[in-house]
């Protein structure tokens, strides 16, 4: 970074199992570097467009994807039915019979 740049400074908060954190936080004092040093590299490199972070970028956001797409795919037939009675207009053949009469 040249001196004459302007830095600017961001706080980021990070959500991750306890257990990546850990092995994260591990990796980064066994080669004796903080993760304020590793993120402001990673966006040093970034400005390049370089390709390990690019690629980096894309796994995260295939796993994001797959993550959303698990979230909302019901392999149980029974939260399907259920998904399906809270979306269906007639949610009881109670109602269904109330609203016959009410055409009579």
């Amino acid at each position: 970074m040249e001196p004459h740049e302007e830095k600017i400074r961001t706080l980021m908060t990070i959500d991750a199992p306890r257990e990546a954190i850990i092995a994260f936080r591990r990796l980064l004092f066994l080669n004796g570097i903080s993760m304020q040093e590793l993120f402001s590299h990673v966006m040093r490199l970034s400005e390049f467009n370089n390709k390990l972070v690019i690629s980096l970028v894309d796994s995260c956001k295939k796993a994001k994807l797959e993550e959303n797409t698990k979230e909302r795919v019901h392999t149980n037939a029974n939260s399907i039915y259920n998904l399906l009675e809270k979306k269906t207009p007639f949610k009881s053949s109670e109602r269904l019979e109330d609203d016959n009469e009410s055409v009579k």
